[in-house]
């Protein structure tokens, strides 16, 4: 089976194995009639799409040699007969009956508002990142625009799924992976607002962070500067209370006080002395 991954970036499987597509034109051409497998789309269209800037015999060129390294990677392993991608002089198109996982169709499998929970994760955890990231075409721009809008719907339906169940875990855990993407809407503070039974709230300071990076840094410091001055203040209270005092400096003794400190020295080795067992006491009287 043929495996696909567009989101979060391009990769290629066969029953398992990675496959290369070195040419980012071939890359993008392939991911475009994969998205819409079964629409067979005229050649003058789709080499202007992905070359607009060349003139029309050498982007029908560039056509004919991005579909020659489709091919050559996907179909040198197949069976005869089997194809991924049909073509004839006029139109190019991606075999919708042939076996093949796209993440992309993974994730709008269902209508938006229809399916289980379960079902909702499924599809919203083949999500990585944006489509395509690096390339810049126009209909990567207008699709991955699209994308994006599909999985902010079934994400904010799934969050509300989650907290009508009251699992608060979940909803915590799948609220961040929304944050991690990177373009939260703000419109979807409220949702991850909630609160749970025990009181305490979902964070969205990271939310904010997604919209606003640099007032996110400002705060950042802030918060590091204010939980750094907590940290030394708590460290501090729990020292030993010997070794919070500052130790004076010693001044030097007066011959006065060299001469009581001799004299003690003194009278505590004749106590020792006292008190030592003569040798006697280990042997026979």
């Amino acid at each position: 089976m043929l495996e696909l991954r567009v989101l979060g970036q391009f990769e290629v499987r066969m029953d398992g194995e990675p496959i290369a597509i070195p040419s980012r034109p071939a890359q993008s051409l392939l991911a475009y009639l994969a998205i819409t497998a079964g629409t067979a789309h005229r050649r003058e269209r789709l080499a202007g799409l992905l070359w607009p800037d060349a003139e029309e015999d050498s982007a029908r060129g560039s056509l004919r040699q991005g579909l020659w390294r489709i091919r050559k990677a996907l179909e040198k392993t197949l069976p005869a007969g089997t194809q991924y991608v049909l073509a004839d002089d006029l139109t190019i198109a991606f075999n919708p009956g042939s076996a093949y996982w796209l993440d992309a169709s993974v994730l709008e499998g269902r209508p938006d508002g229809v399916g289980s929970v379960e079902t909702l994760k499924e599809s919203i955890a083949v999500y990585r990142g944006e489509l395509l990231p690096g390339f810049f075409d126009d209909w990567t721009l207008r699709e991955r625009e699209r994308l994006e809008g599909v999985f902010d719907r079934r994400m904010g339906a799934l969050l509300d799924c989650l907290i009508d169940q009251r699992q608060w875990p979940a909803v915590l855990e799948w609220a961040e992976r929304w944050i991690a993407v990177g373009h939260v809407a703000r419109s979807c503070w409220p949702t991850l607002n909630a609160e749970t039974e025990h009181g305490s709230q979902v964070c969205t300071s990271g939310v904010e962070s997604c919209c606003s990076r640099s007032s996110a840094r400002s705060r950042l410091s802030r918060r590091v500067s204010s939980s750094s001055g907590c940290l030394a203040a708590n460290v501090c209270s729990r020292r030993p209370a010997s070794r919070r005092r500052t130790q004076p400096l010693r001044a030097r003794p007066t011959k006065t006080g060299s001469r009581h400190q001799a004299s003690r020295r003194s009278r505590v080795c004749s106590s020792s002395t006292k008190l030592m067992p003569s040798a006697s006491l280990g042997g026979r009287p």
